[in-house]
């Protein structure tokens, strides 16, 4: 050894110490003192990051970065960070750098690295300053190769302590979880996803873009998770606070070991960065930690390393054999081993034993080459023999071509890998291909146009090592998630933001969306994310919220509206629904959605929707509420109250058949305090004419179907026909009691509203009037369809056919004789007539529609008018016709035979009830036309006294219903206006005892 290494001993420097010790930071700062420097890394991710520190201070131009696969080398660059592999020991040789440095050289005793940091502390020289960093475990083994070398140790910062074991669900934020394979790390990232959201992966197998990446990933926060392997124990500084071991065992290359208490140290203290304090343990499958390795790591106390490993490295190129020899060469100083065969020395021996490439080397610079592809790394891990073959296919390209790679050749295996398609695995299996190719292009000898390899490979790489990033955020980081978990655990207010068409995204992402009060959550791939999104859902729309039930509790009436669902509308949104009240009527109201607002505002909020509930029922039903505050006034009229009180219960209507007594018991006069309050007495059905209106009878019917499940509601299908729909096509789906709530009746194929029904009765009624006095028919009365009847219903001649059938009516065939013929075919005649002059011809030449020439302009179509009937108050009726058939002449044919119709006395299916004194209809119809004496006034009073002493127990009950659902029936008896004040009906009402004679007042009082 020469004089003057000799004398740069007393520069040489130890650093020694746990790690977050500072000491790369020390070493950094001593280099940046000098003129010049450089220190070589373990990790070509740790250079990167050393090298974009000192470009802030120093500029880009005084620095440079080289590593093996990435050179960055201005042309009077004073401070180089490099990988130790790629430290320039031709220029260290040559005192170019005032400082050397060399980081981890507890590397030494790694059985694959080791001979490399070995070579380096025993060569690498400053010419001011040699700095060694590493663990206070090499001490012995520099004192032995150094003895003149100083030591300087430094303490950890912060301190390190064992947590114990945690369940993989329950670890702390901020967390690194170490495991020892690719498949390990894969699934526990799967887990953390699930569990946490996300988390970003650090392993070897990465390019050091994609690892930059994640690493940012987790340093910058976006993730609180990071799942690595054994790569993150070197130099890579993480803003972690707990490392979790989720295995203790790892292969070494050659079998399946325990971690060294060392080795656990070194990867735990990443945790806890300068004066903050980490902690380490174990989770998931992990054995527990002894106790002993855990007192080791605490305090930092490790056993020496014994050795060094070493590799010769003068060697002999004159022939394999020599180079063979040189490498086999074992040490000369204590403390140093000889390295196990390495990959490259493998590889070295499987080319000259297996692949037979011994013919093609015959000169001292083959032997050279092929030992500088050797060193090639196997950066695809695809074994010895993938890596052999490979390196043979190089070494025949260089022989082929002058010691360079053809043009062709490179561009063909670039291009087969510069695809960013696939998943993960294929992603990565492609970036460690072109990885290799990266390294070749940074070999100036091997290559023409070096720079524009260098750029062409980087691209694929970066574009490779960032489509790679992608998926692993796309398949281990839900972006939603994390944000949104993050922005919940933070202190200040989310970033939240709700669009007018009520889309809600926090920390930019998108929620879901608020229709109303209800918050519609987006779709979750996870129970975690669903949680998530909730939570920041109600932290995002909870001031929105009580900004809208303020409005509501403060809205007027018109603000709102009720849907055909039963839901109450609000700014063309339900906010509650209809629920099933006390009564009918009495519906309650169940808020839709806003549990995320204020308690108190959402209680104010029902309140309001509650008031206007009440109010819509109020004013709809105003007819159907007079008829309760008559029925529950004891100064109503005493005759009406009872039909009033059923007409309440049945909400406005009543079949005449189910109420017959009753309603034939209600005289004229309680009949008119009805009337007065919209009451109809139709044929069929009494009923409010009121609650037929398009509000009232919609609100009934809502409330039938959708909240009331008794007496056949709850079907959740209201009849709801157009406003003013007098009749419509038959629908099986709706029940008679849904039909009747919303005025409606089934008759046959058509569903009828209750006037238009009381109007055809009428109309029928007519008819019969009108046909039996033209024809003098006697018996039955009869009548033919009219066309206003069937204009009135709006249907067609079939279906108003089955109408009548429904109703009880049978058609009839009746033969006409010569007078009736010639009546039918004078009006036949009248009708032909009338039909010809409503046909409007267009004119040929003007294209304008014209009358017939021989039609007068002013004469109007008139059919036969019948006779005037006793009852002139209704117009004459037009029996409906259609155009016969005609002779071979054209006259048309005169039917013998018309249909006529009466009602059909066998299908009846009600009879009158016999009256309460048990007395047939025929005596009852006899004491009737008697007109004897018993049926005197003191009689008559005696039975309306009874009558009224029944009816009025059911209008005091107040809305309670007969159980029987009908009332009883009361005495029949023919009305007659009273001649006297002890008949009239107040005297009863007023429970008066009154005599034939009044009593004679007693004088004096």
């Amino acid at each position: 050894m020469s004089q003057t290494l000799m004398a740069l001993y007393s520069h040489i420097t130890a650093v020694l110490g746990a790690t977050n010790t500072g000491k790369t930071h020390y070493a950094v700062e001593r280099m940046l003192a000098r003129t010049s420097g450089v220190i070589g890394l373990p990790l070509r991710l740790l250079a990167r990051e050393v090298y974009d520190k000192i470009v802030v201070i120093k500029g880009e131009s005084a620095c440079a970065l080289i590593t093996g696969e990435e050179k960055i080398t201005p042309p009077h660059a004073r401070y180089v960070v490099c990988t130790v592999e790629a430290m320039p020991m031709d220029e260290i040789r040559a005192g170019k750098f005032a400082c050397v440095i060399i980081d981890e050289v507890q590397m030494v005793e790694h059985k694959e690295r080791g001979h490399i940091f070995t070579d380096k502390i025993l060569h690498a020289r400053g010419t001011e300053e040699t700095l060694l960093l590493g663990s206070d475990t090499v001490r012995p083994i520099i004192r032995a190769l150094i003895p003149d070398a100083r030591f300087h140790t430094r303490e950890r910062f912060s301190v390190l302590s064992y947590s114990g074991h945690t369940k993989l669900s329950r670890l702390p934020k901020r967390s690194v979880i170490v495991a020892f394979s690719s498949a390990e790390v894969y699934t526990i990232a799967e887990l953390v996803r699930r569990n946490f959201g996300g988390c970003a992966l650090v392993m070897g197998g990465l390019s050091p873009r994609t690892r930059n990446a994640q690493a940012e990933l987790y340093q910058s926060g976006e993730v609180d998770y990071l799942v690595a392997t054994d790569a993150i124990g070197m130099g890579l500084n993480l803003d972690a606070d707990h490392v979790a071991f989720a295995s203790l065992r790892k292969f070494d290359g050659q079998r399946r070991r325990y971690l060294y208490a060392s080795e656990i140290a070194q990867i735990a203290g990443r945790a806890g960065r300068f004066r903050k304090d980490g902690t380490f343990g174990t989770t998931g499958q992990s054995l527990p930690i002894d106790d002993d390795v855990i007192g080791r790591i605490e305090n930092h106390i490790f056993e020496p390393l014994q050795y060094a490993q070493w590799r010769n490295t003068q060697l002999d190129f004159s022939s394999l054999q020599a180079l063979q020899d040189s490498l086999a060469k074992p040490p000369n100083l204590k403390f140093l081993r000889r390295i196990a065969p390495a990959t490259d020395e493998i590889a070295l021996e499987r080319l000259i034993r297996t692949h037979e490439i011994t013919e093609h080397i015959d000169t001292q610079y083959r032997v050279k080459l092929l030992w500088d592809v050797c060193q090639i790394p196997d950066f695809r891990n695809l074994g010895p023999e993938a890596h052999a073959r490979l390196l043979e296919d190089m070494f025949l390209q260089l022989i082929d071509n002058k010691g360079k790679f053809s043009h062709t050749y490179i561009e063909r295996n670039i291009q087969r890998l510069n695809y960013s398609d696939g998943n993960v695995e294929i992603l990565a299996s492609r970036l460690s291909s072109v990885r290799t190719w990266t390294y070749i292009s940074h070999k100036h000898s091997w290559v023409n146009n070096a720079q524009n390899w260098i750029k062409r490979t980087r691209s694929v790489e970066d574009k490779l090592s960032d489509a790679l990033h992608t998926k692993l955020v796309a398949r281990f980081v839900d972006r939603r998630t994390s944000a949104l978990l993050k922005g919940i655990g933070a202190k200040t207010q989310m970033d939240a933001h709700i669009t007018p068409q009520g889309e809600v995204t926090a920390e930019g992402h998108r929620l879901g969306h608020l229709k109303g009060l209800l918050f519609i959550a987006d779709e979750a791939s996870s129970d975690l994310e669903a949680k998530a999104v909730q939570a920041a859902a109600q932290m995002a729309i909870a001031p929105e919220l009580d900004r809208r039930l303020t409005q509501i509790s403060g809205s007027n009436h018109d603000a709102f509206s009720l849907s055909n669902a039963a839901e109450i509308i609000w700014d063309s949104h339900p906010i509650a629904k209809l629920t099933m009240g006390e009564a009918l009527l009495k519906p309650k109201t169940e808020m839709i959605g806003g549990e995320f607002g204020s308690p108190a505002l959402l209680y104010l909020a029902s309140g309001r929707i509650a008031d206007f509930l009440r109010t819509e029922i109020a004013q709809k039903c105003e007819s159907l509420f007079a008829l309760k505050t008559f029925c529950d006034d004891p100064q109503s009229f005493q005759g009406a109250r009872p039909l009033a009180h059923v007409l309440y219960e049945n909400f406005g209507f009543v079949n005449r058949l189910d109420h017959l007594q009753l309603i034939k018991d209600t005289e004229r006069q309680s009949r008119g305090y009805l009337r007065n309050m919209t009451a109809q007495f139709g044929y069929h059905h009494v009923f409010l004419r009121d609650m037929l209106k398009p509000a009232p009878a919609r609100l009934i019917s809502i409330l039938f179907t959708h909240v009331w499940n008794k007496d056949g509601g709850g079907t959740k299908n209201p009849f709801l026909p157009p406003n003013g729909m007098a009749s419509t096509p038959n629908d099986a789906s709706y029940s008679e009691a849904v039909l009747n709530k919303a005025g409606y009746t089934r008759q046959g194929p058509r569903i009828i509203r209750f006037d238009m029904l009381a109007r055809l009765a009428q109309m029928l009624m007519q008819a019969q009037n009108e046909y039996n006095v033209n024809t003098d028919t006697k018996g039955p009365k009869q009548f033919r369809i009219a066309q206003e009847m069937m204009a009135l219903l709006g249907c067609g001649y079939e279906d108003f056919e089955g109408i009548l059938k429904a109703l009880g009516y049978k058609k009839l065939t009746i033969t006409l004789d010569e007078k009736a013929q010639g009546v039918e075919t004078t009006e036949l005649t009248e009708f032909l007539v009338a039909l010809d002059s409503q046909h409007v011809k267009p004119d040929p030449q003007t294209g304008k529609d014209t009358k017939p020439a021989n039609m007068p302009k002013e004469e109007k179509i008139q059919t036969a008018k019948p006779p005037a009937t006793k009852s002139q108050w209704e117009k004459p009726l037009n029996v409906y016709r259609v155009r016969p058939e005609t002779n071979e002449d054209g006259t048309p044919i005169i039917a013998v035979d018309i249909d006529a119709w009466q009602r059909d006395f066998k299908k009846r299916t009600h009879r009158p009830k016999h009256n309460t004194q048990g007395e047939s209809a025929d005596q009852a119809r006899g004491s009737r036309e008697s007109g004897s004496q018993e049926s005197g006034s003191r009689a008559r009073r005696s039975q309306r006294a009874d009558k009224f002493s029944n009816y009025a127990n059911i209008g005091a009950g107040k809305g309670k219903r007969p159980s029987s659902g009908r009332h009883k029936s009361a005495p029949k008896k023919s009305w007659s206006a009273p001649k006297t004040v002890e008949e009239s009906p107040f005297a009863a009402l007023a429970g008066l005892q009154l005599t034939d004679k009044k009593p004679e007042k007693k004088k004096g009082k």
